[in-house]
């Protein structure tokens, strides 16, 4: 008697392959419902609402005073504002990223406007307000001014954070991005999409 044949599958074509619904990444299982719903029941809620983030789209805070605008998820509301004379600050709380102790942690995002009339005087005076306790890991140049990784550590906490400097019009601007070592990774994308939405001196006021 000879051995039955091992059977083949059948590939699906590719005309076909394109109408199959979207496959839900966190079970590997095909949905049956619309493909915005997976039909992984364990999953459907988290599937469901992945969007791509789309930095255009945040609501836009903009300052004709301090000639600057930028744009924040509401998940990321403002917590803290201060303006005195020349110098102005406000900052962002974002959401929970971790817990610990029972207590959700959240990283901080803080812009901070102050007279300056040259880039490498406003960083060296920022950094020189850091202290001792603050390395650099990263400095790369960034639209026009400078974005480090910075690291602090004390007896209370390891921080890294991520800083963006700019210049215009004599006023110095400082995007400061500060968040718990163990939630960090999490963290830093969010930093970059909102920092990209900076915009200072002429840029503020162009349509």
């Amino acid at each position: 008697m000879r051995p039955s044949p091992t059977p083949i599958a059948t590939p699906v074509p590719p005309a076909a392959a394109e109408h199959l619904p979207p496959t839900c990444t966190a079970c590997s299982r095909r949905a049956t419902r619309p493909p915005s719903i997976p039909s992984c029941p364990s999953s459907r809620r988290w599937c469901a609402a992945l969007t791509l983030e789309r930095p255009a789209r945040y609501p836009e805070e903009k300052n004709d005073k301090f000639a600057f605008s930028l744009r924040a998820p509401p998940s990321w509301p403002s917590t803290r504002s201060f303006a005195s004379g020349n110098t102005f600050l406000r900052q962002y709380t974002s959401p929970a990223f971790g817990t610990d102790k029972a207590q959700t942690v959240h990283a901080s995002l803080t812009l901070t406007v102050e007279p300056a009339e040259d880039l490498e005087a406003y960083y060296k005076a920022t950094m020189d307000k850091a202290g001792d306790t603050v390395s650099v890991l990263t400095h790369a140049a960034w639209r026009g001014g400078y974005a480090d990784v910075l690291h602090s550590e004390t007896p209370v906490a390891v921080t890294r954070a991520r800083r963006y400097y700019r210049v215009a019009d004599g006023r110095g601007y400082t995007l400061a991005c500060d968040a718990r070592d163990d939630i960090y990774s999490r963290v830093w994308r969010w930093c970059d999409m909102i920092a990209s939405t900076l915009k200072i001196g002429p840029e503020a006021k162009a349509p």
